[in-house]
């Protein structure tokens, strides 16, 4: 759809194609490397036609990329090579483009959950909520999930407010599975996590650990390497919240492991200053 819409002259096609394959690269788990070089590349594309109404929506996924990269001195700032965050938010409040700043709030609200600022991750979803992401079904689909992740792994370190953010996984998940009649390889993996981490939140340890297991194995088949990764960090976390040290390191290793294979050095990092017997 790029190179035709390219080749016909129908730019804003082409470049809308350009934006919908990046935004899909990163669902689908594709290596930080490949969805870096793929994003910059048609992000460059979009600058040149100057299509700016796309490009706009494009630069934070594409600077989320590089700071998942560990090209950025704050992994959860949106500001480095790509885009300035505080600059880009004045211009896009100048210009009145709502959609890009709530894209930006979303892309944030993604590398904060990922690097364990669940506080942070919380409060970027309460402000993407009103919003109702516009655009890409996909994205409208990321900013959900991540939203129901936040809260849940937001309520394993403070109770505060701990029923309305009970009430809002629990609509996130009702929508999730009305969707996962439409494409259950997509999503269910999905479920099948905020499940697990809901469990958990109640006590049931023995039931949720089937839960993370599916979960990965699902995503293990569909080929979603930062979802393998995410069920195993929260499968292995939860076995350490409830004090099952033991248990716990299988499913941390393997994390680390899959967070290494997507190219994400940050959060490598990050795990082995946490789980100093990762590096043993």
């Amino acid at each position: 759809a790029i190179q035709v819409g390219l080749e016909t002259g129908d730019v804003e096609m082409s470049m809308t194609a350009a934006n919908i394959m990046i935004l899909y690269n990163f669902a689908i788990g594709k290596p930080l490397e490949e969805q870096e070089k793929v994003g910059s590349s048609l992000l460059k594309l979009m600058v040149e036609y100057k299509q700016d109404q796309i490009s706009c929506l494009t630069f934070p996924l594409v600077q989320a990329v590089h700071n998942l990269m560990g090209r950025s001195e704050d992994p959860c700032a949106l500001t480095g090579e790509i885009m300035d965050e505080a600059k880009f938010m004045k211009s896009m409040e100048s210009a009145g483009n709502h959609s890009a700043a709530v894209y930006l709030t979303v892309w944030k609200m993604v590398i904060a959950y990922i690097m364990n600022n669940y506080e942070l991750a919380l409060e970027l979803a309460e402000k993407s909520r009103p919003n109702q992401v516009g655009g890409a079904l996909v994205l409208r689909f990321q900013q959900r999930f991540y939203d129901g992740l936040s809260s849940l792994a937001y309520l394993q370190e403070s109770q505060k407010r701990r029923k309305k953010h009970l009430s809002s996984a629990k609509r996130i998940l009702k929508y999730m599975k009305k969707l996962s009649r439409y494409c259950p390889s997509n999503v269910m993996n999905k479920i099948y996590l905020l499940e697990a981490e809901y469990l958990v939140l109640n006590g049931k340890l023995d039931i949720a650990i089937p839960m993370y297991q599916r979960s990965i194995e699902l995503a293990a088949a569909e080929g979603f390497l930062h979802e393998q990764a995410l069920a195993n960090e929260r499968a292995g976390m939860a076995l350490r919240y409830c004090g099952d040290a033991n248990d716990c390191f299988p499913f941390l290793k393997k994390a680390y492991d899959l967070y290494g294979r997507w190219g994400s050095t940050p959060k490598v990092e990050q795990m082995r200053k946490k789980f100093l017997f990762l590096s043993e």
